[in-house]
C-alpha cells in the first residue's frame, strides 16, 4: 500500500471537503464556509471515530485513521461529516435539533451521491493506542485534556 505524507493526506481531505461543500452550497442552498474548517488533532475527537462535525461548522478528522485508511476517510468520512454540516445549516437552528443520523442526514447523504452509512468498520486499534499515549504525554506535561479521553 503506498504511503502518503500527512501534508498530502490533509490536502486531499481539504479538497474533498471543499468540493462537497460547494455541491451542498450550490444544490441545497447552504452557506458552508470554503475552505471548510478542518482539524486533525487527535485530542479533539474520540479515537474510535473517523470524523466529527461540530455546530461551529467545522470538521475534525482522526489523523491516525486517515493515515491507515486514506481512501475510506476521504471517500466516506468526509462526505459523511459534510452532510452533518448541511444538517446543522439547514435544520438545526433556533433551538431545533435533528437526530444525528436521522432522515434529514440520510437524505442529504443521498443528495451528495453517497449511501447513508452511520458508522465505519475500520480497525481503530492503532488510533486507540496513539490517543492513549498522547493523553499520557499531555498529562505528564500538565496540560488539560481537550477531549473526553476516558470513554473506553
Amino acid at each position: 500500500m503506498p504511503t502518503h505524507s500527512d501534508y498530502d493526506l490533509k490536502t486531499a481531505v481539504q479538497r474533498t471537503a471543499n468540493a462537497y461543500a460547494r455541491i451542498a452550497n450550490r444544490t441545497m442552498g447552504c452557506k458552508i464556509q470554503i475552505p471548510v474548517p478542518l482539524d486533525f488533532d487527535l485530542c479533539y475527537i474520540n479515537p474510535k471515530w473517523a470524523g466529527s462535525a461540530s455546530h461551529t461548522m467545522s470538521i475534525s478528522i482522526n489523523m491516525v485513521l486517515l493515515q491507515d485508511y486514506p481512501i475510506e476517510i476521504i471517500n466516506d468520512t468526509v462526505p459523511h461529516e459534510i452532510a452533518h454540516l448541511v444538517q446543522f445549516d439547514k435544520f438545526d437552528h433556533e433551538g431545533a435539533q435533528t437526530a444525528g443520523h436521522g432522515w434529514e442526514w440520510q437524505e442529504i447523504m443521498r443528495r451528495l451521491g453517497k449511501k447513508p452509512i452511520k458508522c465505519h468498520t475500520l480497525d481503530v486499534t492503532r488510533a486507540l493506542k496513539v490517543h492513549k499515549e498522547h493523553v499520557a504525554k499531555m498529562r505528564k506535561k500538565g496540560k488539560k485534556r481537550k477531549s473526553n479521553d476516558d470513554e473506553e
